[in-house]
């Protein structure tokens, strides 16, 4: 019994058809053909999106590890100077800024160009606030060991 492949035109035997998704008739030819294409779309990532995803773990490192330094004078039982770094939070920041903005940058030419927009700049904005987190900004005193208050 004699197909003829949908992709080529080709008779096929009975022993050598293979189907596509659609059902349609193939040779193993075009078969082949069509796994290369579908590896090389599974594969076609735009490059933004791994820089994105990169920046998006370095800026989420901090929420869950610290490594903390607190230092303070104190002068007749009243603190004079306190100083705070979480440096885990500093590096992981440094590290996601550029990521950041290196997604943006690749992505200006991305066929979802807003969605790459908006990554780098929030990896970007993350990586900014991880610094500024690590370097005491936003501390409001809860951190602080029961013995400096």
């Amino acid at each position: 019994m004699m197909e003829t492949c949908t992709g080529c035109g080709a008779s096929v035997a009975a022993s050598e058809i293979t189907y596509t998704p659609e059902a349609k008739v193939v040779c193993l030819a075009c078969a082949a053909k069509m796994d290369v294409a579908g590896a090389q779309a599974a594969a076609a990532q735009p490059k933004w999106m791994g820089f994105a995803i990169a920046g998006a773990v370095a800026g989420a490192v901090p929420f869950l590890v610290h490594a903390a330094t607190i230092s303070s004078t104190s002068v007749n039982g009243v603190v004079t100077s306190f100083v705070y770094r979480d440096w885990i939070a500093v590096i992981c920041g440094v590290v996601a800024i550029p990521i950041g903005l290196m997604a943006l940058w690749l992505g200006r030419s991305s066929l979802i160009r807003m969605q790459a927009i908006a990554a780098g700049i929030a990896i970007a904005l993350l990586g900014g606030y991880q610094i500024a987190h690590g370097f005491g900004v936003f501390e409001d005193g809860r951190s602080v060991s029961s013995e400096m208050r």
